[in-house]
């Protein structure tokens, strides 16, 4: 656990000193790779963990990529508010897609997402929507400049800015893994089977010898 909680203060440190001894584009990439492990969290959930093929996932991040920038173009909002605006809006349209796709598994859910994903670019580009969207050339903003006098350029802000904005959604996906992994034990675990065994135990004991409970038509029991 020592070696855990060191290992993890040593990668800590380097990534903080990185974008000091890289050039300005190199820092810029990096936050790249900081914004697409944001994406990558939604995407191991739902494949990780549940096993189901998304081919359409980044039309979930289009989405919120555009919403946020239209909030700071149009707008005027600040850069830190429209991150939970972004993330409310794709959270409303994963669940509107989501209900129609609750009985799809497998193949039939990776093709439904895949027409999401081949869509979505060609939504983006309607012409009824370019003047929010910019069509084809997009949305071009500026890059945030660093608050209260912090002697950072903006690309190194901008760094240090995108884990800040990715905590809940990284804690929300710990606190997931968490439960997740604590349901796996409950139903592999001896003890769980032990339980069940003694409830079928209990249920017999109090069934009368000369007439024996069955279950209905259409339900199976669970001690058979």
């Amino acid at each position: 656990m020592r070696a855990r909680i060191l290992f993890l203060g040593v990668l800590i440190g380097v990534a903080c000193a990185l974008p000091f001894l890289v050039s300005s584009y190199r820092t810029f990439q990096l936050t790249l790779v900081l914004v697409y492990a944001i994406a990558l969290l939604g995407l191991n959930i739902l494949t990780g963990y549940n096993g189901q093929i998304s081919l359409g996932h980044g039309a979930f991040y289009a989405l919120g990529a555009y919403c946020a920038a239209i909030l700071i173009d149009k707008a005027g909002a600040p850069y830190w508010a429209v991150v939970p605006a972004a993330g409310g809006v794709c959270l409303v349209a994963g669940f509107l897609f989501g209900l129609p796709a609750l009985r799809l598994e497998g193949l039939y859910l990776a093709l439904a997402t895949f027409a999401l994903g081949v869509a979505m670019p060609q939504l983006l580009k309607y012409h009824h929507l370019e003047k929010w969207t910019g069509g084809v050339q997009g949305i071009v903003i500026a890059k945030p400049e660093a608050p209260f006098g912090i002697p950072l350029e903006a690309d190194r802000w901008l760094y240090f800015f995108t884990p800040c904005s990715s905590s809940p959604p990284t804690a929300s996906a710990s606190s997931f893994r968490s439960s997740f992994s604590s349901a796996s034990w409950w139903v592999a675990s001896p003890r769980s089977a032990a339980l069940s065994t003694a409830r079928c135990s209990s249920s017999s004991s109090r069934t009368s010898p000369t007439r024996s409970r069955r279950p209905p038509p259409g339900r199976s029991s669970a001690c058979s």
